[in-house]
């Protein structure tokens, strides 16, 4: 049985901190809406759970063509005694951007032997960090770290057991948000992401999020749609909506459907002076 301590943290503690999802407001929506968080919360990850002399990332090797750079990075984590724990690699690119109506270069720009490239790449510097960046993320996966963006990612390519997957990793681990007990009347601040439209059986709906970003579907039954009308509010928290602006609410929390779709149920609005 290994007895060691990384941080003063046992192995298995260790394994569960790197692969706590990240929380939403780190992550990013890219190409075709997959999810990426900046691989700066990679490297603090490392920090917070290794501590930060307790690992150490090096570039192993850098590869040039005309269009890309290649890098491959590595990771070695250190015991608390000072004996080497885990190594891991990981391989990532970037591609050089060039001016536009310029002819695509024949000799690889950062060559070390090519003094003087047909056509130089724009901020080359910026490409050299994105890929080591990728590198890092790369090889910060075979720690388990992102594994929660994997799994997301697979769902929005609609990969078989993919939400399965994810469902069972934020069982273990939570899904990083600042999260509402589902089924019981809790006090949202939101802002609109798109304005309240009418659905079936005269309820409204609407796209809000919280401080966070994490994203909701609002919705308004009926019977709370004709109260706000008769207290004479209803067209103030339409008009709210068509502006994008803040507001707060009560409401319900709910996991709506195979897409696990998280709805608040609206219960009562805060407004000032009514």
């Amino acid at each position: 049985m290994n007895n060691k301590t990384i941080n003063g943290k046992t192995l298995d503690v260790i394994l569960k901190e790197l692969q706590k999802p990240f929380p939403a407001k780190y992550q990013e929506k890219g190409y075709k809406n997959y999810i990426s968080v900046n691989s700066q919360y990679y490297i603090n990850r490392l920090d917070d759970v290794l501590g930060m002399f307790n690992y150490n990332i090096k570039t192993l090797e850098t590869k040039y063509t005309t269009d890309v750079i290649f890098k491959t990075v590595e990771i070695s984590i250190i015991y608390d005694d000072g004996t080497l724990a885990k190594v891991v690699t990981g391989d990532g690119g970037a591609s050089f951007i060039y001016p536009k109506d310029t002819a695509k270069p024949t000799v690889k720009p950062l060559n070390p032997e090519n003094t003087n490239p047909t056509v130089k790449p724009l901020n080359p510097e910026n490409t050299n960090d994105s890929a080591t960046s990728d590198a890092i993320k790369r090889a910060c996966k075979k720690l388990r770290i992102g594994l929660d963006l994997f799994y997301q990612n697979r769902k929005i390519s609609n990969k078989p057991n993919a939400s399965e997957e994810l469902e069972e990793l934020y069982k273990k681990y939570g899904n990083g948000r600042t999260s509402q007990p589902q089924n019981t009347i809790e006090t949202f601040k939101l802002i609109f992401k798109t304005p309240l439209v009418q659905g079936s059986r005269n309820s409204y709906n609407a796209t809000v999020v919280d401080a966070e970003n994490n994203e909701y579907t609002l919705i308004i039954w009926s019977n709370k749609v004709n109260e706000l009308k008769s207290r004479g509010i209803f067209e103030d928290l339409l008009r709210a909506s068509q502006l994008r602006q803040k507001f707060t609410v009560k409401g319900t929390l709910q996991i709506y459907g195979p897409k696990r779709e998280e709805q608040i149920i609206f219960e009562e609005v805060f407004v000032k002076n009514e």
